[in-house]
């Protein structure tokens, strides 16, 4: 029989302060994005489409209509060299669109 080697593992009192900054720069980058989101896509677009989240380099970003994802689709390139001016920390290298509500969003079944 051999016998592993056992791995020191820190403590999570070590690792909870570099979680919370990871964190606190991540919320941080998203606010910046969404600050910047209707100067990007336009007050319409941006009426109909919100920024929910970044991870690893991507933006998620929420539809109330397949229109606005439709288009937006088109608009990558720019859409991604616009917000990583706003955010330049975040690295955005992409944008997700996906379907869903979206909060605050002017209502379409009228």
């Amino acid at each position: 029989m051999t016998r592993q080697k056992r791995r020191e593992v820190d403590p999570l009192g070590a690792l909870l302060p570099g979680i919370l900054k990871q964190a606190g720069a991540r919320q941080q980058a998203l606010q910046q994005v969404q600050a910047a989101w209707a100067a990007a896509v336009g007050r319409a677009m941006a009426a109909h489409t919100k920024p929910v989240s970044i991870r690893r380099g991507v933006v998620y970003v929420q539809t109330d209509e397949p229109g606005a994802s439709f288009t937006l689709t088109f608009e990558k390139t720019r859409l991604v060299r616009a917000l990583q001016q706003a955010a330049p920390d975040a690295k955005i290298e992409d944008v997700v669109l996906r379907a869903g509500h979206v909060p605050g969003a002017a209502s379409t079944d009228e």
